[in-house]
């Protein structure tokens, strides 16, 4: 049971490496593996944390994502973008839906009276 939750935090997480700054510019967010782990510690801890959980994990050989702080951008943005790719399509454009049948309402969006969409004039 220990082991699937230490697993479970550590391998959907990932910190970010650098020093102080890193820790005020993120506020302690940079160390999310820690902070999954241990909810209710106080971020300014969790640095002295992160060396105890990344031996740990090391000695139990779990993977402990890490990475840099524009590599975390990086990666951050490429997973938004995926996610967001869907709502691009044409499909699910205005302009798709609009001649589906669906109307804009007085500030350009859609109106729903009931299940159905009109038109608000």
């Amino acid at each position: 049971m220990v082991w699937r939750f230490l697993r479970r935090q550590v391998l959907t997480s990932r910190d970010v490496r650098g020093g102080r700054f890193t820790d005020v510019v993120l506020g302690g967010l940079n160390h999310q593996i820690e902070h999954h782990l241990f909810p209710s510690m106080p971020s300014p801890h969790l640095r002295r944390a992160r060396i105890v959980v990344r031996g740990y994990c090391e000695e139990l050989g779990v993977g402990y994502p890490e990475t840099g702080l524009v590599d975390s951008y990086r990666q951050t943005l490429a997973s938004l973008h995926a996610a967001g790719a869907p709502l691009g399509t044409p499909e699910t454009t205005w302009a798709s839906r609009a001649g589906a049948g669906l109307k804009g309402g007085s500030l350009g969006g859609p109106t729903v009276d009931g299940a159905r969409a009109t038109a608000v004039r």
